[in-house]
């Protein structure tokens, strides 16, 4: 080994004598360092110490520099050398983070790796059981920076992880039990601050090594001046770098290389010395041929380039070995190396971890300190091992404190550098070996206790497939056992039940979660046996290895509560009857309440409005009996007279007018109308209402003739308008009121009234065309008259087959608007019989009216009654279908779509069955597409919207009764 270090030295120094000596300068540097014994430290008096201590102090030493030693935690000397303050920190373990931020040297000072240390009486065995642990680690360290984001993410475990400024407050916190464990470096173990109570455990996290580290800004020369010594001190193994090991670290015993390197010595010293001799040709040929300098300069240059490749060779090599024997130190099986008369060569971490002894009583005591039986036995082993393959084999190691281990040995017989050896891989087998016997037993009472359970048990593997049921799971199903394992237990599901439950578990066993069902079993006795059926999944720590499951008969509970279920519902039956029985009498005796109330106020109202006219009748009537009266006075009387007897006129017309319309009494009498003429004389009747009034009555927007001249009912119309009109003069006290009228579509008439006064508020709107109702809070003059204009002009509206609306906005004025079927006076002649057409004649026709509203039937009677046409009511669809099939005169059916106990398509559909071809004309308020084609798809020949229009009715019937 001396003579390859020196063969080294000796190429470094033919390196540095062509290239020059990158060092030669002299400066201070400032070293930043921290507590971590035993590789730096700062001791009781102030004073740096530790094994990196001792190699900066050499290579400062050799270069001439000065050091100035800065003291602080980890972070602080981090901080620190980031913001330029020191020149060099100690012992920084490589990543790639720290080579970004910092500049670091090429050759890594030691090696090294992360290990778990835990206390003497907790033992650790495997990574996942830090799961739940707090784990302590110095701020800011790769330990940190490691357990943080790799070692949860990898493995899936949680734990809390505690930062200490130091390795003594790590120790502090292990000893108080406020952490579980430490992760530090290796060379933790060697510490001072490490108790006797606090070991290493078997597992290795991540090899590492350890660097200089330099601000970015760091001169070349420095950084190679580090390079340079720290490559001259690991080649020389009598150098400061070797001894200051020994000096800080016990002993670790090691593989032994000496027979590798001391082969790769030969080779590099051949290389070296042919290289030698030709540097020595070379300086002669200079010497000589002076002249030539530039190309032999030249010449020089590839020879240090062909050197340095040796040594850059060399480092190579170097670091192979070094990963070939951190593997070897570092795996999980226990690796011997053994001479033929059993002495250890060598043996790895875990060796040493698994028995408890050390280096010295493994090599001094041989196999059989720790394998008696094995150790007596070995030179037959041996011999046997040499002849050929031994199968592994199980044995038992004894370890240092006197437990025993099972083991379970492989052992390969080699030869190396003409010496015999055993190479045996050992694994410790201990706690497979109790798990395998715990196993057994646990197998054996879950087979009693499975026998003995009054509930069904099953298990089935991860893909829900059966593999075991006990003897009340057949009882309860009653499927012998073989044949309800694998799929088979479905069978004696309820076939009601069977889709379901099968889902059911197929969807809970694809996602590895817990199954919890209720189903019937129907045996083969024709039985039914409700279960509750529960699987779980059962863990091998990381996978799902099958279920295991039970099922509990639940039939009498099942059979409970439908018993309970049907009581509740004929209870909840009851309670719903009770509750429409009370909605109803409630809102019946709300209706009679307010229509009491109604009536109440109505009667009032009638009260004073009949006898406040009637008192001035019979008052202005005593006094004309005065004889005493001149004519001025009796005519002025008179008129008081007159004016109050119409109004008492009008007040009994409405109240007359509501009482034909509420009981069906009234009637059209319809004729060819001038609206033109008409509104006129309205409005000029009323205008002289307005003489003391701010306010305008307008007639804007007509038809002109002939469209102004249509067939309706003149004074209903009239008195519609009046009212409308009346209403917008009580409640405008200043502006406009407009009376006009237009053709909305070619089938209906328009006519609106707008007023600028006080509005309706949206939440009276709904009430006003309501009888004997009169909005609260309207002025006393507002409130005269009965109430029943709005009412009575609703009535008529509808009556002539139209409809009345409103749009209001308090404050505004309102809108009063009212829609009727257009009949143009041209369609009719000089008849009054809105629709009668004189060349229209079907004596001797008949036709069916289906119709349930009575208003309707009227119109349609009037519509028809010039035609000498026989017309038969009816209401419903059934005495439709009952006129249809015993009258056989019926020539022409006017089917209603919306009725009563039959609706029209239902009928019409029954009609067809025994009368094909009798022309049946649907007639609805619905004016979709989709009315029309239902109504055609029931049998109906036309269809013909509401309201309807008298020449439209006209042209449907003629088609199927002639002209």
């Amino acid at each position: 080994m001396k003579v390859f270090t020196r063969l080294v030295n000796l190429i470094i120094l033919l390196i540095i004598l062509f290239t020059g000596s990158p060092t030669a300068f002299a400066t201070s540097l400032k070293v930043g360092i921290y507590q971590n014994h035993p590789k730096v430290f700062v001791d009781e008096k102030g004073t740096p110490k530790g094994f990196l201590v001792d190699v900066m102090n050499e290579i400062a030493k050799r270069e001439g520099w000065t050091v100035e030693y800065i003291h602080g935690t980890w972070n602080e000397n981090i901080e620190k050398l980031e913001n330029f303050e020191i020149d060099v920190l100690l012992d920084v373990s490589f990543s790639e983070e720290r080579a970004r931020r910092f500049r670091l040297n090429q050759i890594f000072v030691i090696d090294d790796w992360i290990e778990i240390f835990v206390p003497s009486n907790s033992p650790l065995e495997s990574v996942l059981g830090l799961e739940g642990k707090r784990v302590a680690v110095l701020e800011g360290s790769i330990q940190e920076e490691f357990i943080r984001q790799e070692v949860k993410s990898k493995f899936n475990i949680n734990f809390d992880v505690v930062s200490f400024a130091d390795y003594a407050s790590t120790v502090d916190a292990l000893n108080k039990t406020h952490v579980d464990v430490i992760v530090a470096s290796r060379f933790f173990y060697f510490s001072k601050e490490r108790e006797n109570n606090i070991w290493p455990s078997s597992l290795i996290l991540r090899p590492s090594y350890t660097f200089f580290a330099f601000p970015k800004n760091q001169k070349d020369e420095v950084v190679m001046a580090f390079d340079n010594h720290m490559m001259d001190l690991k080649n020389d193994s009598e150098s400061a770098y070797y001894s200051s090991i020994k000096e800080w670290i016990r002993p670790i015993h090691q593989r032994n290389y000496r027979k590798i390197f001391l082969l790769i010595g030969f080779i590099v010293s051949a290389v070296t010395i042919a290289g030698i001799a030709f540097i020595i040709t070379l300086r002669h040929r200079i010497n000589i041929r002076t002249k030539h300098l530039n190309k032999q300069n030249k010449e020089i240059q590839a020879i240090n380039l062909k050197l340095e490749k040796l040594v850059q060779e060399y480092k190579h090599t170097e670091q192979e070995l070094l990963k070939f024997r951190f593997m070897v130190e570092n795996a999980r099986q226990e690796v011997y190396l053994i001479k033929p008369n059993g002495q250890v060569e060598y043996a790895n971490h875990s060796v040493y971890s698994s028995l408890g002894y050390s280096s010295e009583e493994i090599a001094k005591g041989g196999v059989k300190l720790f394998d008696p039986v094995y150790g007596n036995s070995y030179e037959d082993h041996f011999n046997e091992l040499k002849r050929h393959e031994v199968p592994a084999f199980e044995t038992v190691h004894i370890t240092k404190g006197g437990r025993k281990l099972d083991k379970v040995i492989k052992s390969f017989y080699l030869v190396f550098d003409n010496e015999e050896f055993i190479c045996a891989f050992a694994e410790d087998i201990t706690q497979q070996k109790k798990a395998k016997k715990a196993l057994h037993e646990s197998q054996l009472l879950f087979k009693t206790l499975a026998e003995m359970s009054p509930v069904g048990i099953f298990r089935t593997r991860a893909d829900g497939y059966t593999t075991y049921v006990n003897p009340k799971w057949c009882e309860l199903s009653g499927l012998p056992y073989g044949e309800a394992l694998g799929d088979g237990w479905i069978n004696a599901v309820h076939p009601s039940d069977k889709e379901l439950v099968r889902n059911n578990w197929k969807e809970r066993t694809s996602k590895g979660i817990q199954s919890t069902a209720e189903y019937r079993f129907i045996r083969p006795d024709g039985r039914i046996v409700w279960v509750l059926g529960l699987a779980k999944p059962e863990w091998d720590g990381e996978t799902i290895t099958g279920y295991i499951g039970t099922i509990t008969d639940i039939t009498e509970q099942k059979n409970a509560e439908l018993l309970l279920k049907q009581r509740a519902q004929e209870i909840e039956e009851q309670n719903k009857e009770y509750r429409r029985l009370n909605e109803e009498l409630s809102t019946a005796k709300a209706k009679a309440e307010e229509s009491d109330k109604l009536k109440s106020t109505f009667l009032a109202n009638m009260s004073h409005e009949i006898r406040t006219p009637m008192n001035a009748i019979c008052g202005f009537s005593r006094l004309l009996e005065r004889s005493t009266l001149d004519e001025r006075k009796r005519s002025e009387y008179v008129d008081i007279i007159n004016t109050n007897s119409q109004q008492l006129l009008g007040i009994i017309n409405d109240i007359v007018d509501i009482s034909k319309i509420e009981s069906g009494q009234v009637s059209l009498s319809t004729k060819e109308v001038d609206l033109n003429t008409m509104i006129e004389n309205v409005v000029s009747t009323l205008t002289p209402t307005l003489s003391t009034r701010n306010v305008r009555l307008e007639f804007t927007h007509k038809l002109a003739p002939p469209q102004s001249k249509v067939i309706t009912d003149e004074i209903k119309l009239q008195q519609v308008l009046t009212n409308l009109l009346v209403n917008a003069i009580k409640f405008t006290k200043e502006g406009t009121i407009e009376v006009s009228y237009s053709l909305k579509d070619e089938s209906t008439l328009e006519f609106t009234v707008r007023d600028t006064g006080i509005g309706i508020a949206k939440e009276n709107i709904s009430q006003i065309f309501e009888r004997f109702h009169q909005v609260e809070g309207s002025s006393v003059d507002s409130r005269k008259g009965t109430g029943l204009g709005l009412p009575i002009s609703k009535g008529f509206v509808e009556l002539m087959g139209g409809s009345i609306w409103v749009e209001s906005e308090v404050g505004k004025g309102s809108c009063f608007g009212v829609t009727l079927p257009y009949s143009p006076a041209d369609y009719k002649s000089s008849s009054k019989t809105t629709g009668s057409k004189t060349a229209s004649n079907w004596l001797g026709k008949t036709i069916l009216v289906v119709e349930d509203d009575v208003h309707t039937q009227f119109f349609l009677k009037e519509v028809l009654a010039d035609t000498g046409v026989s017309i038969i009511s009816v209401d419903d669809g059934e005495k439709a279908v009952k006129q249809c099939r015993e009258n056989k005169s019926i020539d022409l059916v006017l089917m209603d779509i919306k009725l009563p106990k039959m609706n029209g398509l239902e009928a019409t559909k029954k009609i067809r069955k025994f009368r094909q071809s009798l022309p049946i004309i649907a007639q609805s308020a619905h004016a979709f597409s989709s009315d029309s084609e239902k109504a055609f798809e029931a049998g109906c020949n036309a269809f013909i919207t509401k309201p309807i229009d008298a020449k439209e009715l006209y042209e449907k019937i003629s088609q199927y009764l002639g002209s």
